[in-house]
């Protein structure tokens, strides 16, 4: 298979106005010049000619404003999206997402309590309220429905019925049209039978809430949950999980090309030499579930479109191994989503997800 791109996300900035207890990136000050933006589009083979969109990343992506200002320019004709924590939204940002029709992800770890808990800022205060500022302001802009709001949670402390009660309620007053909630990936984490038990239950009281809420005639959202119901109830064959290294391509303020936005060890070329194709090939040929061994005997395959690259690199070094944390999330998710489907009752109440697109 031959790489070509169609998705776009510039890492704008590393530099972050918080301090999350759980990030994985690095804060450092600086922000993406407009030469790299400008070699994005020679550097790597599109689809098309051009990226068909364009995702800002960082850090904190509004911390570079300028540098969005000049890809949206440069790339006239892509869909633009942004993944912030909402503290920094002013009246200049609304009029260019407006214009450009912007879609969002805004991280919100659940109620205020728990938000602040992990979502601070170096002094160590919390950023809830300013995060929920941002939330009204989009809203009041007519972007509240462009907006997913993606909450973190610790395999140590997760309270996730709490969480997700919090997100579907800010997605009740029109901040949000969707909701997702996943675990914090931290490489080299070990975890005990105790905590994977403790967190099956945590899904288990996480799925009640839903349930409540659709006996209540509420929207219920968890996008996770609801992706792999769909599968299960349309008999959808999932094959992969992302597109990363094959149709995906990540770019950093030093010109370097990674497979994933993440980054870490996914490096596959640079503006100034193009991608490498030794490393592209290990992407290409590891994307799928029947290229990956520990997938290829699980009977959640097909249904959960197997494990994070990123995270198998990050935990044991390889592409094709699959990490703990995001391999035990998936086979809860998948769980819970079976659990839904295969009761007729609950299934029923369900049915609003299924007119969601395939996914």
């Amino acid at each position: 298979m031959q790489a070509r791109g169609r998705a776009l996300v510039l890492n704008v900035t590393k530099a972050c106005n918080l301090a999350c207890r759980y990030c994985f990136s690095r804060n450092e000050a600086g922000a993406m010049p407009p030469e790299i933006v400008r070699a994005a589009e020679r550097a790597i083979p599109w689809e098309g000619g051009a990226p068909a969109s364009v995702s800002f990343f960082g850090g904190e992506p509004l911390l570079a404003w300028s540098a969005i200002e000049y890809a949206v320019e440069a790339f006239p004709r892509a869909r633009f999206h942004v993944t912030t924590n909402a503290t920094l939204i002013d009246e200049a940002m609304i009029r260019l997402f407006r214009l450009k029709r912007f879609s969002f992800i805004v991280s919100v770890d659940g109620p205020e309590a728990l938000h602040d808990a992990q979502r601070v800022r170096p002094d160590g205060s919390g950023s809830w309220r300013e995060t929920l500022n941002g939330l009204l302001k989009l809203r009041e802009a007519g972007l509240g429905r462009r907006v997913t709001l993606r909450g973190t949670y610790t395999i140590e402390a997760p309270h996730l019925a709490e969480r997700l009660a919090a997100l579907n309620e800010l997605a009740d007053r029109g901040l949000a049209s969707a909701v997702a909630l996943e675990p914090a990936e931290v490489p080299g984490s070990q975890y005990t039978d105790e905590d994977w038990a403790r967190l099956a239950a945590e899904y288990e009281r996480a799925v009640e809430h839903l349930v409540r809420r659709r006996l209540e005639d509420r929207p219920a959202r968890w996008r996770h949950v609801e992706k792999v119901f769909r599968r299960i109830v349309r008999h959808d064959r999932h094959i992969a999980t992302c597109g990363g290294g094959v149709g995906y391509f990540t770019l950093n303020p030093r010109g370097e090309i990674f497979a994933c936005h993440r980054e870490g060890d996914t490096r596959v070329g640079h503006v100034e030499t193009g991608l490498d194709p030794e490393l592209v090939r290990a992407w290409t040929s590891s994307r799928t579930v029947d290229q990956k061994p520990q997938c290829r005997t699980c009977g959640l395959a097909y249904i959960c479109g197997g494990s994070c690259r990123y995270a198998g690199v990050a935990n044991c070094g390889s592409l094709l191994c699959a990490g703990e944390t995001d391999c035990r999330t998936r086979h809860l998710t998948a769980r819970v989503a079976w659990q839904l489907a295969s009761d007729r009752a609950r299934r029923a109440l369900f049915e609003p997800w299924l007119g969601k697109a395939k996914g």
